[in-house]
């Protein structure tokens, strides 16, 4: 690969990150306040005064990071029809947002009703988006060919959950430290309590380790045995995304019901999808080049993979820390909030 290609890839790939995590904070901020309590905290009088003055210049950075997005999207585009199109639609629709953004500030002016929650839906298509238009154009770049090697087992699971029982106590620890607040006195029922906390993640760790390692098995009793590999893999980080948003970030507000769960759904399959495509950027080849894929190569493909289960993983552990420490302060009852759903009104 050249260094003008290097370059426009990591520009590429900065890009998309930037832009799908403009996103992602701004439809947490509309499902923020498409509930009552968290309208409250968030929107009306916020806590947090950086929130307020992101949403304010929100239009600005998201024609910023859009346009970069639109650049990258352009250079990378496919010889074939339904890419080209995909990125012009893509580009119309970003123009359109764009200029919407600056006439209505729609975030600006949220309020606590359906169409926050219509927002916070609409606004995470365009990650799914990008993410089809990298599967689109990437795909047939990759180099399908050679042998399946395992990259999942029982010893990396044990490991993985060795990591998360330590780093989880530590991160709540730290929080408080950084806070400067007192760490609050264990009792029994504290320790029990984290004790199971940590079995969860544990479970659920070598759960989805569990399903990696049995998509591999699978895949290598087929034809293509890498293309279904990676249509595994993205299927179980589909899953894996909607459980932690669903059960760990709903949880700790708390909001759950029919919304959450469709929410959590479309969550989860726009950021696997996402993430699919910047792992199939990483590991594709340029037109005109030889479809060979290094050694080295294949490392950062293996790299992507782990970094997108460790990622869904550490948001699982600080979701959690933040439905234990965030709501239950020292001293704090551990009765915690009551629930909140839309439909249990």
């Amino acid at each position: 690969m050249t260094l003008e290609g290097a370059i426009t890839r990591v520009f590429g790939s900065a890009a998309r990150i930037l832009f799908s995590a403009l996103l992602v904070f701004t439809s947490f901020y509309s499902v923020l306040a498409y509930i009552p309590s968290t309208y409250i905290a968030f929107i009306q009088a916020p806590f947090q005064s950086w929130v307020p003055v992101l949403i304010r210049f929100q239009p600005y950075l998201y024609t910023g990071v859009v346009a970069a997005v639109c650049l990258s999207l352009w250079i990378e585009r496919s010889a074939d029809r339904v890419s080209r199109r995909l990125v012009i639609e893509f580009i119309l629709a970003a123009a359109l947002m764009s200029i919407y953004s600056f006439v209505a500030r729609p975030f600006s002016a949220l309020r606590n009703d359906s169409r926050s929650f219509v927002w916070a839906i609409a606004i995470i298509f365009p990650i799914l988006w990008i993410g089809a238009i990298d599967f689109r154009t990437s795909w047939r770049r990759r180099d399908w060919s050679g042998d399946l090697a395992p990259r999942f087992s029982i010893s990396l699971a044990l490991l993985a959950a060795l990591a998360i029982a330590l780093v989880y106590p530590s991160a709540a620890y730290l929080r408080y430290k950084l806070a400067g607040l007192p760490f609050f006195q264990l009792h029994p029922v504290d320790l029990l309590i984290g004790a199971g906390a940590i079995l969860a993640h544990i479970l659920f760790l070598g759960f989805i380790v569990g399903l990696l390692a049995f998509s591999e098995s699978v895949a290598s009793r087929t034809r293509h045995p890498l293309k279904v590999r990676f249509a595994l893999f993205t299927a179980v980080a589909w899953l894996a995304i909607a459980v932690v948003v669903e059960r760990v970030a709903f949880g700790a507000i708390p909001f759950r019901g029919t919304e959450s769960l469709v929410y959590s759904v479309l969550f989860g399959f726009a950021w696997a999808v996402f993430s699919g495509g910047l792992v199939l950027r990483a590991a594709s080849v340029a037109s005109g080049q030889p479809r060979y894929i290094s050694q080295g190569n294949r490392r950062i493909e293996g790299a992507l993979l782990a970094l997108v289960l460790v990622s869904v993983l550490s948001r699982r552990s600080s979701g959690s820390s933040t439905g234990t420490l965030s709501w239950r302060g020292p001293g704090c009852s551990s009765s915690g909030s009551p629930r909140y759903s839309r439909s249990s009104e």
